[in-house]
């Protein structure tokens, strides 16, 4: 909410206390989700930018028992349950006073991502498959990144020389992930003898352990956006 209100104070400084330039409104869709934006031509060659996503809490509710887990392809295979917030302050170099951009900034983003497994005939993890009758369910909390990083990119703006009107935008580009956190778990199933159940335990500790070892350290992000200079 605290942050809605500094794009509102950002959006009405610039409309009421500048006549310049224009103030640039903008929806558009990321990697993300769905993001608005407020953007101010500073001169010939600067534009500045802030935006804010929204809050998203999205469930494929897809089962993964049969696949060893794996931080880098969850990214790409829609599966689980997903956390995402996205908050932005950047700013835009046209080299050549154009559509073209540079972009370098700050983002403020929390990704997290948790899957849990229940009731399968079988899992695989630290190289290991179980059965259900030795495995319960397991557990897979990822939190990618929470707090302020930076971020660089390119893009482009078709109204970047425009007075007014409707223009197109995009952007392509990474941030780093900071304070990036893996946890595995795994249940033992109620029937399981105490020799399989540790042996369950051992090597969801062990799958944890190189889990935790392929942190990822950037996130690359594009998006597009529809815009409405003022």
């Amino acid at each position: 909410m605290r942050k809605a209100v500094y794009l509102l104070l950002f959006c009405g400084y610039f409309l009421f206390c500048t006549s310049a330039y224009a103030i640039e409104i903008a929806l558009g869709v990321k990697s993300l989700g769905p993001v608005i934006e407020a953007g101010y031509k500073i001169n010939e060659r600067f534009n500045a930018r802030v935006a804010i996503g929204s809050k998203l809490n999205v469930d494929f509710n897809k089962q993964t028992s049969n696949q060893e887990p794996d931080i880098d392809e969850m990214l790409f295979d829609g599966v689980g349950e997903w956390e995402i917030e996205h908050y932005a302050a950047l700013i835009d170099y046209h080299p050549w006073q154009g559509n073209f951009r540079l972009t370098a900034g700050v983002n403020h983003n929390k990704i997290a991502w948790t899957v849990e497994n229940s009731g399968a005939d079988s899992y695989k993890f630290s190289d290991e498959v179980f059965s259900g009758s030795e495995v319960a369910s397991t557990k897979l909390t990822a939190q990618l990144t929470k707090g302020i990083s930076p971020y660089v990119g390119i893009g482009w703006s078709t109204g970047f020389d425009n007075e007014k009107g409707w223009s197109f935008n995009g952007d392509i580009g990474v941030f780093y992930l900071k304070n990036t956190m893996v946890s595995f778990s795994a249940k033992c199933a109620s029937g399981a003898s105490e020799a399989q159940c540790n042996k369950v335990l051992s090597e969801a500790g062990s799958e944890q352990t190189d889990l935790r070892g392929e942190s990822l350290e950037i996130f690359p992000t594009i998006g597009l956006g529809l815009s409405y200079k003022f």
